[in-house]
């Protein structure tokens, strides 16, 4: 095929005034209204306030530069505009192509996102109409593309209709204007006599496929020539790892007639494959498809890497939740794409005990206070699990905070303590010498220890008995690096007590 010929539209003097609310019809137009013989029915036959193209603006083509080439595909521009008061705030058409004979003329391909295609058998018309998103609600006119392939040689002179619906807006039948087009359009020289297969589609990649598994793709394979085109086999030039699925030959399909094709990837060993599909007649000839496919075949992969995003590493939280953020990660080799995360939590870094809450396909999610300490820290990360693998866990594992009372570090300032003892250290940030202050109202067997971020542990600063009463611990750090520690107290009875303490070089 030729690039597309792409042609101006008519156009239309403009000047309306948005109104609220849509008329056209939201999913398509009945077959039978775009003005084409015998009926000639229009949009009238519904929105019957005003005369067919009784109102001050129109409906129009984009005009075919000359005559047609058969076989050849055409971009063309529907254009139906303004309206009057009240002025339109939705719009629709429908538009079918035809022969001498009224019967369908070409091929009309699936429209893009702002139109719907009914496609019904040769050698009744195919209509195209718009859709909810077509209906282009608040626009001061109705634009759309549709995608044309003329007919084979032979056809003679094919006739353009279409309807356009310019709607007020009120949501009835009422108040709306309807224009009508026609073109005719003749045969020009050129074109492919004989049978000839078509794909709107000619290249897909299947992608990473897991072994031994089998991954569909959906097309359409249309005859766009005269004449049937007879398959009698599918042949792959590498084979065997892409196939047919559906259908089977042997099949025919008459000038203008389609067929839903699925074709498949299954490969057996590791590598990347390419293919190219030819259609195999009764009589041994070949008609070249055009359809060149790829895929890897590999052993199954798990889930992409995806990082924590919030609560962020040491950070302090509280308030009335807690809302644990992740990036998203996606499953590269599975015909079933979905991920599923569970949410991981512990008070020890090695999260032998952890809690875990399944989190669905989000990768947001809310947790209540209750959950947790306060004053305590946590240890948290993320698993994502896919249907086909073990799963992965996240790029990180991040440590946070609780502080339900708004209560920093530091003095514990009229906080009421969670624990016999009480805690503060000084300075902090720090860079040599820090100083613990430790008051207990009962004697106890104290432990104090200093851990890193990821909770390895760095020091023990003190364990034994201590009497009730104020105590003074000092911790030297030596030549560790600048960063954030943990300081952790515990006593048998007593809930374990945290610091944040941050080295400064």
């Amino acid at each position: 095929m030729n690039p597309l010929p792409r042609i101006t539209a008519l156009a239309f003097s403009l000047t309306v005034t948005l109104a609220p609310a849509a008329g056209a019809f939201p999913n398509g137009v009945p077959d039978g209204y775009a003005g084409d013989p015998p009926a000639l029915n229009t949009c009238v036959a519904c929105h019957a306030t005003y005369p067919l193209d009784s109102g001050p603006g129109g409906a129009g083509f984009s005009q075919l530069s000359g005559d047609y080439t058969p076989g050849e595909q055409y971009e063309i521009q529907l254009l139906v505009g303004p309206g009057d008061v009240p002025s339109p705030d939705a719009w629709g058409f429908q538009m079918t192509v035809l022969d001498e004979a009224n019967h369908s003329a070409g091929v009309i391909l699936p429209p893009d996102s702002l139109a719907v295609l009914s496609d019904n058998p040769v050698p009744m018309p195919d209509y195209t109409s718009q859709n909810a998103e077509g209906v282009l609600a608040g626009s001061p006119y109705g634009l759309w593309t549709v995608h044309w392939i003329a007919p084979p040689a032979g056809t003679g002179p094919v006739h353009f209709y279409l309807a356009g619906l310019a709607a007020d807006g009120d949501g009835s039948a009422d108040g709306d204007y309807v224009y009508s087009a026609e073109l005719t359009v003749t045969e020009g020289g050129g074109g492919v006599n004989g049978p000839q297969p078509f794909l709107p589609e000619t290249y897909h990649d299947f992608g990473f496929t897991p072994l031994d598994t089998e991954r569909p793709w959906t097309t359409t394979l249309y005859n766009i020539g005269g004449g049937e085109l007879e398959i009698d086999a599918w042949q792959w030039a590498n084979g065997p790892w892409f196939s047919v699925l559906e259908p089977a030959p042997p099949l025919a399909l008459v000038s203008g007639e389609s067929v839903t094709l699925t074709v498949a990837f299954a490969p057996e060993v590791t590598g990347s494959w390419a293919d190219t599909l030819a259609l195999a007649t009764a009589g041994g000839g070949l008609f070249d498809s055009l359809l060149v496919v790829e895929g890897e075949g590999t052993h199954p992969l798990p889930p992409t890497p995806f990082d924590l995003l919030s609560p962020a590493d040491g950070e302090t939280v509280g308030g009335d939740s807690l809302a644990f953020r992740w990036s998203a990660s996606t499953n590269p080799d599975s015909t079933d794409p979905a991920v599923e995360y569970v949410l991981e939590i512990d008070s020890e870094s090695d999260f032998m005990d952890a809690v875990t809450w399944e989190a669905g396909a989000d990768t947001l999610f809310t947790l209540p206070p209750g959950e947790f300490e306060d004053g305590g820290i946590y240890f948290w990360r993320v698993f994502a699990q896919d249907t086909n693998t073990g799963g992965v866990y996240s790029n990180q594992a991040w440590a946070f905070f609780t502080d339900f009372t708004g209560v920093g570090e530091g003095e514990a300032g009229g906080r009421t303590p969670v624990s016999p003892f009480i805690l503060s250290a000084y300075p902090n940030p720090f860079n040599g010498i820090v100083s613990f202050r430790l008051e207990l109202s009962v004697e106890n067997e104290v432990t104090v220890e200093v851990h890193d971020i990821r909770g390895r542990h760095v020091a023990t600063v003190h364990s034994g008995p201590l009497p009730a009463g104020t105590h003074r611990i000092a911790w030297d750090p030596g030549a560790l690096a600048s960063g954030i520690y943990l300081l952790r107290v515990r006593a048998p009875g007593t809930e374990p007590l945290v610091r944040k303490l941050i080295l400064v070089r």
